[in-house]
């Protein structure tokens, strides 16, 4: 059994013609045809990872999750949070942000997967957040300010920052000033042209599966990622020859990648056909295992 760790948003996820946001057809065909059989699924996302109930209904079979960029794993009976963020440290930065960068707005989500904006009023997707709503992706939408929501309801711990940006904007600055003066506690990554991302120190797709593998003993030789951006770089990395990147992702995670594909389905195709070669091998040449 092969495990592939894939990301969302542009890898599973994409806004269907229909207004709705879910899975493309050719995709989910392609996963159907082989999920619990010759692959098992496991998302690795920035998102919640309460997610795989919403991916596991899409496709018709539990999945394991990866949530927050590495912060949290959750399966049918294990859901473990690695770190999260202060709320504390959330206001101080966000108040910074809104100091040095007042065309930006940040937001947050906590780890039961509800939406939190800071300044309703001002930038923010609201749309997307919506349609993922809408598509059962997120679990709510909170409709007051987040200071006043945090206090109302006591939160102290979030999952994440977002700072939410033009995607015309050049992020490398933004991102350089918030790491000389946040560095030493938080790391922040440009994943996805709307958004900047705060996440606690030591913390990534990266670690998130490596943990995953260590918990469930896999191979890391049996073992696949697809992704399109930024943050999914580090796993790239982690599985060198059987990474896939969307054809329409980054640049930088395109040079990071092994294997450049223009959709899911493909990468699927892709990692079904080594297996074959792979069995084919050991049927007539059993030894080429063992020297």
């Amino acid at each position: 059994m092969k495990t592939l760790f894939c990301d969302l948003d542009n890898t599973l996820l994409f806004p269907l013609e229909n207004g709705s946001y879910g899975i493309k057809e050719k995709d989910l065909l392609a996963l159907k045809k082989v999920i619990h059989q010759q692959l098992q699924l496991v998302i690795a996302s920035g998102r919640p990872a309460e997610i795989k109930d919403a991916i596991s209904a899409m496709i018709g079979d539990d999945v394991d999750a990866i949530g927050f960029n590495g912060q949290q794993i959750m399966t049918s009976s294990e859901n473990i949070v690695f770190a999260s963020f202060p709320v504390k440290d959330y206001l101080k930065i966000t108040d910074w942000m809104k100091e040095h960068y007042p065309q930006t707005n940040a937001g947050t989500t906590d780890f039961d997967g509800v939406y939190y904006v800071n300044d309703l009023s001002m930038h923010q997707p609201m749309q997307r957040f919506k349609d993922h709503y809408r598509a059962g992706i997120i679990r709510d939408i909170c409709e007051l300010p987040s200071k006043e929501a945090f206090k109302n309801h006591g939160i102290t711990e979030v999952a994440k920052l977002l700072i939410y940006i033009d995607p015309q904007t050049d992020s490398k600055p933004i991102i350089s000033n918030l790491m000389q003066h946040f560095g030493q506690e938080y790391d922040f990554i440009r994943s996805n042209k709307m958004f900047i991302e705060g996440l606690c120190k030591g913390h990534s797709k990266k670690t998130g599966i490596e943990a995953y593998i260590k918990m469930h003993n896999l191979d890391l030789n049996d073992c696949y990622c697809a992704g399109d951006a930024d943050n999914d770089i580090d796993m790239f990395e982690l599985f060198k020859n059987h990474s896939f990147c969307m054809k329409a992702g980054s640049e930088n995670a395109k040079n990071a990648a092994a294997v450049l594909v223009d959709d899911l389905a493909e990468a699927i195709e892709k990692i079904c056909k080594w297996q074959r070669v792979i069995s084919a091998i050991y049927i007539f040449n059993p030894r080429f295992f063992l020297d």
